[in-house]
C-alpha cells in the first residue's frame, strides 16, 4: 500500500558570479534520438568545436520549421540545409570548478525564489539571457555552454507548472530533485546546497507545485510575472510597484479621454 512521507530536507542556494561572453553556434547536422539533437560548431579559441542542442528547446514554431528543411533537402544534403541557421550561445569565461566542500567559501548566501522571479521576468531575447546569468551565475553543474533556447524552454515550463498545470511538469526530469549531498549527522540529515542556477529553479518550482501553493498572473501587460496567492484577497498585481504603475496609466488615461471631450 503506497504511503505518503514527509520527510524533512533543507535546501540552500548560494551565489557565485560568473562572467559570460556570447558567441554564435552554426547548427551542421542532425542527432536522431531519443532524445533528438541539433549538432552545432561554436568556437573555443582554439577554431570550433562540436555542441549537441535539444531539439526540445526550440519554439513549435522552429521545430516545425527544422523539420521541414530536413524533409525539403534530404537525408544527404542536411548539412547544408542547416547552414543558414545561427544560434546565439553564452559560454563562461574562466569559470573554475568547486568541489562541494568548499562551496560556501567562494559563495554567498542568495534567494533562490528571488531567482526565479528575475528569472520568468527575463525577456526572451538573448541580451536578458545573458544578463541574467551575469548576475546569478552558474547555469550548470560543470562549466560548458549554454544554448539561449535553453533558459527560453525551462522558463516557458515553469510558468506553464505555476499557473496552469503541474501533471506535465512531474512527467519531466525538471521535477526531480538533484542528488543530495549531506554528510551532516544534524538535523535534518537530507541537505541540498548548491549555486546553480538551473537546479535551484527546478527545486522551487517542484517545492511550491508539492505545497499546492496557488499561483496568478499578474495584470500589469508588460510583467504578466506569476505570483504567490497569500490571502483570499483579490490581489491582481505582483508588487506594489506593478500595482502603482497600473494606477498612474489609468490616471493618464482617464485625462486624455477627458481633454478630448473638452469643446474647442
Amino acid at each position: 500500500m503506497a504511503q505518503s512521507i514527509l520527510i524533512p530536507f533543507s535546501f540552500e542556494f548560494r551565489k557565485r558570479p560568473v562572467e559570460w561572453e556570447q558567441v554564435s553556434a552554426r547548427i551542421t547536422g542532425w542527432v536522431e534520438g531519443p532524445p533528438q539533437q541539433l549538432i552545432a560548431q561554436i568556437p573555443d579559441g582554439k577554431g570550433t568545436k562540436a555542441l549537441n542542442l535539444l531539439f526540445s528547446h526550440f519554439p513549435e514554431g522552429e521545430r516545425k520549421a527544422i523539420l521541414d528543411s530536413i524533409q525539403k533537402a534530404g537525408s544527404e544534403r542536411e548539412n547544408e540545409a542547416f547552414g543558414g541557421i545561427d544560434l546565439d550561445v553564452f559560454a563562461p569565461v574562466n569559470q573554475v570548478p568547486v568541489v562541494d566542500r568548499e562551496l560556501r567559501k567562494h559563495t554567498r548566501p542568495a534567494d533562490a525564489w528571488q531567482m526565479r522571479d528575475d528569472f520568468l521576468r527575463m525577456a526572451q531575447i538573448s541580451e536578458d539571457a545573458q544578463a541574467f546569468l551575469g548576475k546569478w551565475g552558474r547555469w550548470h553543474q560543470l562549466p560548458r555552454h549554454v544554448e539561449a533556447r535553453e533558459l527560453f524552454a525551462l522558463q516557458r515550463a515553469v510558468r506553464n507548472a505555476l499557473v496552469h498545470s503541474s501533471e506535465r511538469w512531474f512527467t519531466t526530469e525538471n521535477a526531480f530533485l538533484p542528488k543530495v549531498a549531506s554528510t551532516s549527522t544534524a538535523f535534518p540529515h537530507f541537505a541540498m546546497v548548491t549555486d546553480v542556477c538551473r537546479d535551484a529553479i527546478c527545486i522551487a518550482t517542484t517545492v511550491d507545485l508539492l505545497r499546492r501553493v496557488d499561483f496568478k498572473v499578474c495584470a500589469r501587460g508588460d510583467c504578466e510575472l506569476p505570483f504567490k496567492v497569500v490571502s483570499k484577497h483579490s490581489k491582481q498585481y505582483c508588487s506594489q510597484y506593478c500595482a502603482h504603475l497600473e494606477s498612474v496609466r489609468r490616471n493618464r488615461r482617464s485625462k486624455t479621454v477627458k481633454s478630448k471631450r473638452v469643446p474647442a
